[in-house]
């Protein structure tokens, strides 16, 4: 396992925008981790080096130092090695050893945030074994704003705020007053029209950090045994710390909050195998083993607050509660997993091959549900009551699954190649249904599901051939047909067929390039509500229960795409080089009419999207010395869809549906260049922008605002982040075995974000305040070779 190309300890990179991440990442950051083997006197391949260092930040900024171990405002140590040792090719010998130890940092508030270290040993062609230790650090914030701690306590000042306004009960023996059950608090309404508590300030909630960190320990070994290799390896990874999570505890929109979830898990992997092969025939058996141990099994109990008081008719006398326990949040339940795979391969000769790959797999989960919640209104309920009666106290999870790919490879002509593969994907799920049921302020329906374990079998034919002009320019034209049939399901089968044909040339000895474009049209069967209608009055009312409320998930719809890419790449005279990039896909979704109410309303759900990605790269070298690096990238995603919605305004007329239209667009610009100023001297200067901006468009029955006027995109719901970046960064080479690096980044980031509301009047909607930092980061190392 070679060591990971990190150099986060020397760069604040910016990861919000992917393009500018992608930018920064390449050609400018300074790897001083790689090395090369140079001989040493006793024959061997030999390195022994050394690295430590310092640096620091000004500013705390977790959307920077969320993954190079720099979140906070401090300083720390930076230190590793790499230490090789490998018999020269005419010693006789293939013993080999290494240990490569990075980013060992220490301070900046953690202890060795993204270490890794690695040591592995052997001799070549007869046996090796490695040991590894990798650490991932990740800080979402360290602001964050909620009104439950990580135990799911409501915060002391929030508490406050509630009892004081009278809408906060625990097993009162009486009951509360009439006003804060039925007046001025009604459950069933959102809380910025009718809650009389939705001013709260940094008083009231509590300010934390989140973030997880992951520990993961891998060992291994292998040896060749003639025509075998026989190879086994374990890994434990330990996960601890807290996520972001959102939830509805009132059933509908009141009582919209986001809170810690804690996160402490442990996963366990072991793989072994054995392959045997020969100039013509090579096959490998593997057995893998996956254990995942939730060491929340009992969920995450968060305390419930403000909603319509219940009568508790199990006791004497009836006591009225707020839900001190509304409800249970857990990660996914622990579970493991069972894998046997074969894989087989034949040559026929030298340009005819035929290899297949055979999976089998058994999946278990049989934790105990976590206690039931909200249990006033089951107990009041007996229909309801009866009908979770018949659910089993675990889950009894079990699935099996199939794969099997098929794929034969041949040359028949000396220009034309082909390939044709088969493959089959089947899950076979026999776990036990159960019950689930809703909102338990609602007792005028009941809301409850059936949840029933989904099964399919997908299969795949895909068809590729290539013929070569010339010994520069080819054409590959393919064809793939898929079929997913599946049951307990609203779609139980679609079908597909792409055509795609790509074109590859080097049109002179300077210029390469090639242009794809591809076409594919799903088809799916009609929707079955079904599983569904066992919900005697869904969530959208009595008439969309007709529906069964649930429309055709997008990705299961009827869908017809076109998508062409293309890249050009050479150089524009001894000194310059240009690449340019581009590629745009467009997807129509076929889903049919909905109609509510009498009326043929549009399709609803997820309509159209597409997605567009285009820009050059230069880089030009005046001199030996110094080069200079540009470029730009353009970004788009687009996404159209529509939902049902009864609330109809007065000012649409005849319009039960609401559209929302987003369209997100990234910018990335940059500059760099190096200048060796001398033989041990070498400057590098950066510069990077990105701009990320979604824009909302809003039609239909939610085109108008609480005054009835009516608008095509709500400003609020637009957000746009900037970043700029500059990097000073140098190397000097001292001496032959030793080398320094120092180097400088100013980070700024100005981030508008409707989701990041902070304190405002309207939902108990915590979580991160938008971010506007201005850090400087200063680092500083030397590198020693002994």
């Amino acid at each position: 396992m070679p060591p990971k190309a990190r150099t986060a300890a020397f760069s604040a990179a910016c990861i919000l925008i992917v393009a500018g991440a992608a930018h920064a990442a390449t050609g400018n950051a300074l790897d001083i981790w790689a090395t090369t083997l140079p001989p040493a006197e006793d024959g061997q391949l030999a390195v022994n080096q050394v690295t430590f260092g310092v640096g620091g930040a000004t500013q705390s900024s977790p959307y920077f130092g969320r993954y190079n171990g720099m979140p906070s405002a401090s300083a720390g140590f930076l230190g590793g090695w790499n230490i090789q040792r490998r018999d020269a090719w005419d010693s006789g010998t293939t013993q080999y050893f290494s240990t490569i130890a990075t980013d060992l940092n220490f301070g900046f508030g953690r202890v060795a945030p993204e270490a890794d270290i690695d040591l592995r040993m052997g001799e070549q062609g007869k046996w090796s074994a490695f040991a590894n230790y990798d650490a991932t650090t990740y800080v979402s914030g360290d602001a964050y704003l909620t009104t439950l701690d990580k135990n799911g306590i409501l915060a002391p000042g929030y508490q406050a705020l509630l009892i004081a306004a009278g809408l906060y009960f625990t097993n009162a023996a009486t009951p509360p007053p009439a006003a804060a059950k039925f007046g001025a608090f009604n459950a069933s309404t959102h809380l910025a029209t009718s809650n009389p508590v939705t001013v709260y300030g940094p008083g009231e909630q509590l300010s934390t950090g989140i973030g997880t960190r992951r520990d993961k320990g891998t060992v291994g070994a292998s040896a060749d045994l003639d025509n075998w290799v026989v190879s086994a390896v374990f890994s434990h990874e330990h996960k601890g710390g807290s996520l972001e999570q959102a939830m509805t505890t009132g059933g509908n929109n009141a009582g919209m909050v986001t809170f810690p979830m804690p996160i402490d898990y442990d996963t366990d992997n072991f793989v072994a195998s054995a392959a045997y092969s020969t100039p013509d025939f090579q096959v490998r058996l593997s057995y893998i083993f996956s254990n995942f141990t939730d060491n929340n099994s009992n969920g995450y109990a968060f305390q419930g607050w403000n909603f319509a008081a219940f009568r508790d008719t199990t006791v004497t006398p009836n006591a009225y509660t707020s839900y001190p326990k509304s409800g249970v949040y857990s990660l996914p339940p622990s579970n493991q997993a069972h894998t046997v795979k074969a894989e087989v391969g034949y040559n026929f000769d030298p340009t005819t091959r035929l290899y297949a790959t055979f999976v089998y797999g058994a999946q278990l989960q049989d934790d105990p549900f976590a206690a039931a919640t909200q249990l006033g209104y089951v107990l009041t309920n007996p229909v309801l009551s009866a009908q979770l009666a018949s659910n089993p106290g675990s889950l009894g999870g079990f699935v099996q699954t199939f794969f099997a790919n098929v794929t034969f490879t041949a040359r028949p002509a000396p220009k034309w190649d082909f390939k044709v593969s088969y493959t089959a994907d089947a899950r076979d799920a026999q776990t036990t249904p159960m019950w689930i049921y809703g909102d338990p302020t609602d007792t005028t329906a009941l809301k409850y599901r059936e949840a029933v374990p989904e099964s399919w079998l997908k299969q795949n034919i895909d068809i590729e051939a290539a013929y070569h002009f010339t010994p520069s320019t080819r054409v590959q034209v393919g064809y793939k047909f898929s079929d997913a049939q599946r049951t307990n399901a609203i779609t139980h089968r679609t079908t597909e067929n792409e055509e795609t044909v790509k074109l590859t040339s080097t049109f002179t000895p300077a210029w390469t390039g090639w242009i794809g474009f591809s076409h594919s049209d799903r088809t799916a069967s009609a929707p079955d509500y079904s599983l569904w209608l066992v919900q005697i009055q869904s969530d959208c009312g009595a008439t969309l229960a007709l529906l069964g409320c649930q429309q055709v998930p997008f990705y299961e719809a009827a869908r017809r795409q076109n998508a062409v890419s293309g890249m050009l790449m050479g150089t524009i005279d001894s000194a310059t080089t240009l690449s340019l990039y581009g590629k745009f896909s467009d997807d129509h979704y076929g889903l049919p009419p909905a109609v509510y109410n009498g009326v043929t309303m549009p399709s609803v759900g997820v309509y159209h999207d597409y997605g567009a990605q285009a820009g050059p790269d230069l880089t030009h070298q005046f001199n030996p010395d110094t080069e200079v690096h540009l470029f730009y990238t353009f970004q788009r995603t687009f996404r159209g869809m529509r939902a049902l919605n009864d609330q109809n305004q007065p000012t649409v007329p005849g319009v039960f549906y609401y559209q929302v239209q987003s369209t997100y667009d990234i910018h990335t610009a940059g500059a760099g260049g190096t200048w060796r100023a001398s033989d041990k001297l070498k400057i590098g200067l950066d510069y990077t922008y990105s701009y990320g901006g979604e824009r909302f468009n809003q039609s239909g029955s939610w085109n108008t605002d609480e005054a009835g006027q009516i608008f095509g995109g709500d400003p609020l719901l637009s957000t746009g982040s900037g970043i700029h970046q500059i990097r000073l960064h140098a190397t000097y080479d001292y001496s032959p075995a030793t080398s320094m690096y120092i180097g400088y980044q100013f980070d700024s980031l100005a981030m508008s974000d409707w989701a990041l509301i902070g304190p405002t009047v309207g939902q108990v909607l915590s979580g991160n305040v938008p971010p506007n930092y201005n850090v400087s980061t200063i680092m500083a190392a030397m590198t020693v070779r002994l």
